[in-house]
């Protein structure tokens, strides 16, 4: 169980607990959509998140932007792609 602090981008919404179930679905629904195949993309979700969470239990307060950036070195290492979409995800929407 971790009890770290998010901060959200902008601090325009409030602080949450770390979600570490929020984040996977986040990563596996960004490797579905660039067509990974479930799997795969379970076992890719699977492997960023536990390095995520690994890096997250040793601090209090993180934001999403640190998180954003630990995933995305870590994801480019199963798919640079994915990585890629994953990194734009806020500039395209």
């Amino acid at each position: 169980m971790i009890d770290t602090i998010v901060i959200k981008h902008g601090g325009k919404r409030p602080s949450e607990k770390f979600d570490i179930t929020k984040l996977r679905n986040s990563i596996l629904s960004i490797c579905l959509c660039n067509r990974k195949t479930d799997g795969e993309s379970e076992t890719i979700a699977e492997r960023v998140t536990k390095v995520v969470m690994k890096w997250a239990e040793t601090k209090n307060e993180i934001t999403t932007r640190d998180i954003r950036i630990v995933v995305y070195n870590e994801l480019k290492k199963y798919s640079p792609d994915t990585a890629y979409l994953y990194k734009q995800h806020r500039a395209i929407i």
